[in-house]
């Protein structure tokens, strides 16, 4: 076997393993995501509204955006993408065209609110109240 083939087999077997570490660390993070929604469906499923209210309030409120920008950031919120998991999984499926734009991948009734993602330079989540109908 002439050195180009023996360079050739190490970087495919390189590739190989390195797409086998990525599809690992993919499941391992799947996992630990899906058992967070079962923890949220377990102590807000009866209480949404409140906890929805509650991440709002924390993630649009000047000091949390503010804090976040002086760190060199966009305001993160984890658990907005948490609670959009959450709906994936046990919400029924928005198909209320008014609720929708020409960036949403998808929407989903959350309590008394639609979830929405949209997709442009990135994807965030907007949330939209149903009780001010």
């Amino acid at each position: 076997m002439n050195i180009k083939n023996k360079i050739i087999n190490y970087m495919v077997e390189d590739v190989k393993n390195s797409m086998e570490r990525f599809a690992l660390k993919m499941k391992r993070d799947q996992e630990h995501t899906s058992r967070w929604v079962e923890k949220f469906k377990i102590r807000y499923e009866n209480n949404l509204d409140t906890i929805i209210e509650k991440l709002l309030t924390k993630y649009y409120s000047e000091e949390y955006m503010e804090r976040e920008h002086k760190i060199g950031v966009q305001p993160r919120d984890p658990f907005l993408w948490l609670l959009w998991e959450y709906a994936q999984t046990y919400c029924r499926e928005c198909e209320d065209k008014k609720y929708f734009n020409e960036f949403t991948g998808g929407a989903f009734y959350v309590g008394s609110y639609v979830i929405q993602v949209m997709y442009g330079q990135g994807a965030t989540l907007k949330l939209t109240s149903t009780k001010e109908e």
